[in-house]
């Protein structure tokens, strides 16, 4: 497997990446469209973003909170892709961290079905 952990002198920790991808309903996606074509874009570290997060909760708990990518904004998509990453002192304290996080997604995304 390609390693794809970043170093930063910055924060003196590795960044690795994942990804998840969703499939949705036709009236989510329609749902999702509506919703966010309000939202403003905003601009943080070169990349765009919604100015609203999407929060997940489960049986009222909040189990997490996402950003969403300007490109969604009013769109009807069906397959979506989440990123995240991982995060640690060394490169196999983010790959693990990086899976945690993408199982704990994962999870949350089972339960929800």
């Amino acid at each position: 497997m390609k390693d794809f952990c970043t170093y930063y002198d910055s924060s003196n920790e590795y960044f690795c990446p994942f990804r998840l991808g969703i499939k949705i309903s036709d009236s989510s996606a329609e749902k999702q469209a509506q919703i966010t074509s309000n939202l403003e874009v905003i601009k943080e570290d070169d990349l765009e973003y919604l100015s609203n997060n999407l929060i997940l909760y489960l049986n009222g708990e909040k189990l997490d909170e996402l950003r969403i990518s300007a490109e969604l904004k009013g769109i009807v998509n069906k397959d979506l892709q989440i990123s995240g990453s991982g995060k640690g002192k060394s490169k196999r304290d983010a790959v693990n961290d990086a899976k945690k996080r993408h199982d704990k997604l994962v999870n949350i995304f089972l339960d929800i079905r």
